[in-house]
């Protein structure tokens, strides 16, 4: 899982290979370049592709992270932590 541009390290890293993926919406455009045969998606939160899963960062992070709390430990925790009690 990688926030905002830690995409750019999960490429060089070849965990991206094949897989859907996001990253700072200011640095999409950069990113598309750099890397032509990725399969990029904008004006979303965050992408779910095999074992990866990257995001746009900033004030919406916690998209992901509850996504990933409920799929890791059901929709019960989520809502846990998502409340404010």
């Amino acid at each position: 899982m990688s926030l905002c541009d830690g995409a750019f390290i999960l490429v060089k890293a070849g965990l991206l290979d094949g897989q859907e993926c996001t990253t700072f919406p200011g640095d999409i455009d950069k990113f598309k370049e750099i890397y032509p045969n990725l399969t990029v998606s904008k004006n979303v939160s965050f992408v779910h592709d095999g074992k990866a899963m990257t995001t746009d960062g900033g004030e919406k992070s916690y998209h992901p992270v509850l996504y990933l709390t409920e799929l890791l430990y059901g929709k019960k925790v989520a809502k846990g932590v998502r409340s404010k009690e």
